[in-house]
């Protein structure tokens, strides 16, 4: 029981090599992916509350949160320079988001539970992985 109270406890910690340098705070229940960008000035937290929050590291503040997902938010994504967002749900989809208005541009259904999200290196692809043994490749050349 005491070591389910120390893993679940809603946030995110920002350590160095020894020390934790920041403790942010706005999940309401697990935190489970995270996603750097913006030279690692900033992130987003994927969370079982159905939200995605971005973060001002240097700042130490939650700069957007989003809830539009219907189920946990399990995986999430960054472009390089913050520009595009991905999010990815047990709702079946994944949601890709405006970096700089946090607008839902797409909205990508799929058959089975979303559990991973990521950006090719120039940002152009996505994959999507998810619990029916699939991974998804998408063209955002193509959105």
């Amino acid at each position: 029981a005491e070591y389910g109270k120390q893993w679940y406890q809603r946030r995110v910690r920002v350590m160095n090599k020894e020390l934790e340098v920041h403790v942010l705070k706005s999940h309401t229940a697990a935190v489970n992916a995270v996603s750097f960008f913006d030279n690692d000035q900033k992130f987003v937290a994927a969370g079982d509350d159905c939200c995605l929050s971005g973060w001002d590291v240097q700042e130490r503040k939650c700069i957007f949160k989003l809830k539009s997902h219907e189920a946990p938010v399990k995986a999430c994504a960054a472009s390089p320079t913050g520009s595009k967002i991905l999010s990815g749900s047990w709702d079946r989809t994944v949601r890709i988001w405006d970096g700089s208005t946090t607008n839902c541009l797409w909205t990508l259904q799929h058959e089975a539970l979303v559990l991973g999200v990521s950006f090719s290196e120039e940002s152009s692809l996505i994959t999507v992985c998810c619990d029916d043994k699939i991974t998804k490749v998408w063209d955002m050349r193509t959105f």
